[in-house]
Formats: structure tokens, sequence, C-alpha cells
């Protein structure tokens, strides 16, 4: 015959009291929010290469994000310069 849990009151005392104190225990407070005004400044990313360049094929230049590429600073050899499509 089984004896019901109610009858063994101390394992279900200590079960209710570890899940009492653990839902408390693991509380966690509310995370911090923070507002911040939205900036518009333009982005500058400057190479400064010394060499040879030699290409096998033609490409053009896009840019992934739309407007991250304002335009192509075209200094230097004029065959490189010609060479560079918008």
């Amino acid at each position: 015959m089984t004896v019901p849990s109610l009858a063994r009151p101390l394992p279900f005392v200590l079960l209710l009291a570890f899940s009492l104190f653990a839902s408390t225990a693991l509380a966690q407070s509310a995370p911090r929010v923070e507002l911040a005004s939205v900036n518009r400044e333009p982005i500058y990313q400057e190479l400064n290469l010394v060499g040879t360049v030699n290409s096998l094929e033609d490409a053009l230049l896009s840019s992934s994000v739309a407007g991250l590429v304002a335009g192509i600073n075209k200094h230097g050899h004029p065959s490189v310069a010609a060479s560079i499509a918008y």
C-alpha cells in the first residue's frame, strides 16, 4: 500500500520551501533603458596604398548598404582614374 505524499510532511514542506525560495532568488530586476537622440555623421574610411594593381577582369564598385558610398576620389595615375566607373 502506498502512503500519500501529504502523510510524509517533511519532504513535502522542504520541496515547497525550496520552490518558493528558488523562484524569488532567480527573479531578475527589469533591464535599464536609455534613450538617445539620432545623430547623422558621415562615414570615412581612408586607405593609403603604394604599389601596382593589375586586374584580370573589369568590375564595378557598389555599396552593400544604400548610402554608404557617396563618392570615389580619383587621384593618381591617369589610367587608374579613367578605369573607375560610377
